[in-house]
């Protein structure tokens, strides 16, 4: 397998922070079963490369995943269940549709006030799905309007949660939190082994969602352990 280095980029979760990421040379040929593998090392997937960050002073960004089997359904995640119970979920194949992307563009400017809003529709699929791996999109409908939607990659033993977006205007119902609660009922019923939540930052708030799952396992060192160090 080669690999290449990117340039320096400013990173997007550490102020003042620059960063590098280490991917699979976009010349070879991926699958979902390569992917699957570099998964477990703690790689991740964007568009159609495989990436990990190679930061060369910092070693902020831990690839985290959470253990199905023992997952620990807290008071919260309960209530968000019970609160979206008039919500209607749905799994279908990626594709383009016009109403999702403009709750991805509008979710952008309201929750990141990106310039992502700028983005065009093919580069928004290319974000979110990819040629060779086995991508799902999950849409959340209230009173049949979409109010968020939810992708996810099916690894070998494991789903890799990609991105969500949703209303803004809902916040009151943690629709964030019901997508990462739907993805783990349909690993558990799927007797998959892992969620894969992408890099924990200890010091970024952005990050502070997924100390709400547990048990988590973080990637140090090249071996999974329950404890972050």
């Amino acid at each position: 397998m080669k690999f290449k280095e990117s340039k320096q980029f400013m990173c997007g979760y550490l102020p003042l922070k620059t960063a590098n990421a280490r991917f699979v040379d976009p010349n070879q040929k991926l699958t979902n079963q390569i992917y699957s593998k570099l998964s477990e090392q703690g790689f991740r997937r964007s568009g159609n490369y495989i990436y990990t960050p190679s930061c060369r002073s910092c070693a902020a960004c831990v690839p985290v995943r959470l253990r199905i089997k023992d997952f620990n359904m807290r008071r919260r995640h309960r209530r968000t269940l019970k609160l979206n119970q008039d919500i209607t979920i749905l799994q279908v194949e990626p594709h383009f549709d016009s109403s999702y992307f403009d709750l991805y563009k509008e979710y952008q400017l309201r929750r990141h006030d990106s310039e992502l809003t700028s983005i065009s529709p093919s580069e928004y699929m290319n974000f979110l799905a990819s040629e060779w791996c086995q991508t799902i999109f999950i849409e959340f409908r209230l009173k049949k309007k979409l109010v968020a939607v939810s992708v996810f990659d099916r690894l070998n033993n494991s789903l890799s949660a990609v991105y969500t977006f949703y209303k803004i205007d809902l916040l009151q119902r943690s629709l964030g939190q019901l997508a990462i609660l739907t993805q783990i009922d349909i690993a558990a019923k799927n007797d998959l082994s892992y969620l894969y939540l992408g890099y924990w930052i200890e010091k970024s708030a952005k990050m502070n969602y997924k100390n709400d799952y547990s048990p988590m396992e973080y990637f140090h060192n090249g071996v999974w352990t329950d404890k972050h160090l």
